[in-house]
């Protein structure tokens, strides 16, 4: 009798192990299809400007800037300071400049603690399990309820764990679905990714291909299609975007990045195997850029 494959998922680290060995996930791999480096540099660089152009303000010609408040990530709600608002001066500003340097991880790090409760409101809501929207998602919450009557959405699956032994990876998609086309009332078994960004990239597009691959290995044949809901947080639009009739070529580009991951682990590898020289590298050119 063959020993089923034994799944498990580290959620503190985001590492998924098969069969005791650790194997990428299938958003990793599908962001190899992008290139954000110059974008992410730009965004991180605007975000900082933002911060600075935003919370400053000038009161009897000296110049003050006002510390925004933070998110508690568990009830959504905004804490202020006692004294948000500071003077600008030689002995501050420094400190100031580091706050808005890291605007872009705050920024981001608030995204995705909204797109990880968007995601659990939405699993309990399938699940007919008690919830609560916070106001900060709100709208992404009304989005998706207008985008579910439209489609008389019914779920097969949510937070579905998936894994291919053929191709080593895991991962674990959002939902598989029914639903309805309203001019025509077909009915289309639908595997369905939800995104809480302002866009939908070609490393989303890739990752459900990536996630329908895995599904069929171990169940066979089961969708249609694949689609995207991305669930706008500012606009309360649900951006619906169904790639029925394209599944195969969202495939071969997976299984491309794929390959690419996996051609670039000994080559990661022999980068680690230099490791010190590098950093003894790096470590002079500090120490030169320090002396100037």
């Amino acid at each position: 009798m063959e020993t089923p494959p034994v799944y498990r998922f580290d959620e503190a680290k985001h590492i998924h192990y098969l069969n005791g060995k650790r194997v990428p996930g299938v958003s990793t791999i599908a962001k190899l299809c992008e290139d954000s480096s110059t974008p992410l540099m730009y965004w991180s660089a605007k975000m900082a400007i933002n911060c600075l152009s935003t919370h400053s303000t000038f009161k009897d010609g000296k110049l003050f800037f006002c510390y925004p408040p933070v998110r508690n990530n568990e009830t959504g709600e905004l804490i202020y300071r006692d004294n948000p608002y500071i003077e600008v001066n030689e002995e501050n500003y420094k400190e100031i400049y580091n706050f808005a340097k890291k605007e872009h991880t705050r920024e981001k790090d608030s995204a995705a603690d909204r797109g990880t409760r968007i995601h659990d409101i939405l699993h309990k809501y399938f699940l007919n399990e008690p919830y609560e929207v916070q106001p900060d998602i709100q709208k992404s919450f009304d989005a998706f309820e207008e985008w579910v009557e439209k489609f008389k959405v019914r779920a097969i699956y949510t937070e579905q764990t998936v894994y291919s032994l053929k191709h080593k990876y895991c991962g674990i998609y959002d939902l598989g679905s029914i639903i309805t086309m309203p001019e025509t009332g077909e009915e289309r078994k639908l595997l369905v990714d939800y995104k809480s960004s302002k866009s939908v990239y070609l490393s989303y597009m890739v990752q459900s291909a990536g996630y329908k691959i895995a599904h069929e290995e171990m169940d066979g044949p089961l969708w249609d299609g694949l689609g995207i809901l991305t669930l706008q947080p500012e606009t309360g639009y649900p951006l619906w975007l169904d790639f029925t009739g394209h599944t195969e070529e969202l495939e071969q580009a997976f299984l491309s990045c794929l390959q690419l991951y996996q051609s670039m682990k000994p080559v990661s590898r022999l980068r680690y195997k230099h490791k010190s020289e590098l950093d003894k590298a790096l470590a002079l050119l500090k120490e030169a850029q320090n002396g100037s």
